[in-house]
């Protein structure tokens, strides 16, 4: 299975906005601000990411920053293809 890396994990949950798109525009607001190159890069993979699913897998993604999450079988050959 493929998903977010404990990284990723812990900015999605940064970054949560309740719906999928609130949660991609809220990242996407504060890229101007990411000076870092490795953290501007990680924040760009998770947008991509993001984009891969719909409202309703977003939802079932548990938002627990001390554990990474995994996408569902339906959308693991998507994101394999980012990587």
């Amino acid at each position: 299975m493929t998903g977010f890396t404990l990284q990723e994990t812990n900015l999605i949950c940064l970054y949560h906005s309740g719906s999928l798109a609130a949660t991609i525009a809220q990242m996407r607001e504060a890229l101007p601000e990411i000076s870092e190159p490795d953290v501007l890069d990680t924040v760009n993979s998770v947008i991509q990411k993001l984009e891969l699913l719909d409202e309703g897998g977003y939802n079932q993604l548990e938002f627990d920053p001390m554990a990474p999450i995994g996408f569902s079988e339906e959308y693991s050959g998507a994101a394999d293809s980012l990587a």
